[in-house]
């Protein structure tokens, strides 16, 4: 096995880098060339990619029409590449248009690039093996940086608080008028933010 200690830095690998890791090849070492390509590695992570792409095309109501939930790939098969979590975060914002182009985009010329989170769930969700450890983090435990949420968290969030306020039972400027009464001094509970988190939670439970 290669040493791979050096990736420890990197945040954020292309499909074809995560493929040479997940066997424990170095995808730039001075031996590249003498390693033989992992195909069969590089082809399961562009297979969940694309399970991915079709889950997020049911979310957002465009592509092959799709009768039962159970036909839908299981999240645990799906792996969300970063511009797919980017986009798909501006779609539960409100840019519909935009999503909708971003899926029907051509990427047969351009390979995925996929988190170190998001790789290191996949792997553990399949049981797969992987030489290279993508859930180590090359910070100490006192210097950690705030991850963002990925899709499936700030989804299953959104949901919640959506759920919440359809069981509420009333009109959404009421809620935020209670929650600014009562709580007007906690960070983030400000009139235009609640108002953007509610239309979000609203059409995330909508299109779940």
């Amino acid at each position: 096995m290669d040493n791979l200690s050096h990736w420890s830095y990197a945040e954020v690998f292309t499909a074809h880098e995560a493929a040479y890791l997940i066997v424990g090849q170095d995808p730039n070492g001075p031996d590249e060339g003498a390693h033989r390509f992992p195909k069969h590695v590089h082809q399961r992570i562009i297979d969940a990619f694309q399970n991915a792409i079709t889950i997020a095309k049911f979310n957002a109501g465009v592509g092959p029409c799709i009768e039962d939930d159970e036909d839908l790939p299981l999240e645990s098969a799906c792996l969300f590449s970063v511009e797919l979590e980017e986009e798909y975060k501006k779609f539960l914002d409100g840019d519909e248009v935009g999503f909708q182009a971003f899926l029907g985009y051509d990427r047969s010329t351009t390979e995925p690039s996929f988190s170190r989170e998001n790789l290191r769930r996949w792997i553990a969700e399949n049981n797969l093996y992987s030489a290279y450890e993508f859930g180590l983090q090359n910070k100490t435990d006192g210097n950690k940086e705030e991850k963002p949420l990925g899709y499936r968290e700030r989804t299953t969030l959104l949901n919640i608080v959506g759920a919440l306020l359809e069981l509420h039972n009333q009109k959404d400027a009421a809620t935020i008028g209670e929650i600014l009464e009562r709580y007007p001094a906690v960070p983030g509970l400000k009139q235009r933010t609640l108002e953007d988190k509610f239309a979000a939670a609203r059409r995330s439970l909508k299109s779940a």
